[in-house]
């Protein structure tokens, strides 16, 4: 279903509208073998207050359908509607004035959660995983061990001895593989520093949308800048070195290929000052890993305190000085 507003006249005269356009699927019995048949409605339009659901003769006509009317006694109101596709034919009866259809009850997980459910031993185990929301093997067999669920007694230790094969788990839980670890970090501070900016896409009180972190390698020493704009990354890192160079020798730097890090001006300022630049590969992070994982126990850390405090999400620049500080 898709989003799609539309204001229509309803079948008693009154004004409605539809909040959504999409695909409905029904079951209705095919008159002729007695068979359920699947009925697939395309751009049908969705509105919560609508009292009945409604079929365009039209639409199902566009469709392939052909109608055809019989009545035994002669009389209108006892003419009987039929629909046609192929071998298929539908009956509709007529009652106050229009056709009905009449549809049957499907259960939605025999048609949505065909993909999941495997036969065999596994079933009982594979309908336990998704009541408890994909819990992991292991979990579920020291349940099981334990005897902490009520109705679980019927899953065998024999059943976990097989991997389970869930392809919602295999699309949802999947992981890029690990990257190599760094043999060798410098122990010298400050010899090696390295920064990345992140967008939060929230604007802060005071219109910051991003915070940048830069990192000494050897002490895992931190600043964190607030910028309204990526481009103040520049200055920040470049004002950084000025004031480190006072008292430290700073012979390499790491960024990503950002155009924040990676432009003329940080290029000359760097060759001036007698250091290296190593931007990492395009689509490799993991090169510039202490700093990106420090971006993400940051963002961990001032939810946590915005679950904990109940602060606005506009403070999220507060409580990332907080994080950074403590």
């Amino acid at each position: 279903m898709e989003e799609d507003t539309l204001t229509f006249v309803g079948w008693k005269g009154d004004l409605g509208s539809s909040e959504a356009r999409g695909l409905v699927v029904i079951c209705v019995t095919d008159t002729t073998t007695g068979d359920d048949v699947i009925l697939e409605l395309e751009e049908t339009r969705y509105a919560s207050t609508g009292p009945t659901n409604l079929l365009s003769l039209e639409r199902l006509e566009q469709s392939g359908w052909v109608p055809s009317y019989h009545s035994e006694t002669g009389r209108p109101e006892d003419r009987v509607m039929f629909l046609d596709r192929g071998d298929v034919r539908l009956e509709l009866l007529k009652r106050n004035g229009h056709y009905w259809l009449q549809t049957k009850k499907r259960n939605v997980a025999d048609t949505s959660m065909c993909m999941v459910t495997t036969g065999g031993k596994h079933s009982s185990l594979m309908r336990w995983h998704m009541k408890f929301a994909h819990l992991n093997v292991q979990a579920m067999k020291q349940m099981v061990l334990k005897e902490m669920v009520d109705g679980m007694q019927s899953l065998k230790l024999d059943d976990f001895k097989e991997p389970l094969d869930c392809i919602a788990c295999q699309i949802a839980k999947q992981r890029r593989m690990s990257y190599k670890r760094h043999n060798k970090r410098t122990t010298v501070c400050y010899d090696r520093l390295m920064s990345d900016v992140c967008s939060i896409g929230l604007a802060t009180v005071g219109g910051n949308r991003y915070f940048q972190l830069v990192q000494d390698e050897a002490s895992r020493f931190k600043w964190c800048y607030l910028l309204e704009h990526k481009s103040e990354a520049t200055k920040n890192v470049m004002n950084l070195i000025l004031r480190l160079e006072k008292q430290y020798v700073i012979n390499r730097v790491r960024f990503d290929q950002g155009g924040e890090f990676v432009n003329n001006k940080v290029k000359k300022f760097l060759v001036d000052h007698g250091i290296e630049l190593r931007p990492t590969n395009a689509y490799t992070p993991e090169e510039n890993s202490l700093v990106e994982r420090q971006n993400g126990n940051l963002v961990n850390k001032v939810r946590a305190i915005r679950e904990g405090t109940g602060l606005p999400e506009s403070l999220w620049g507060r409580s990332s000085d907080v994080c950074c500080r403590g």
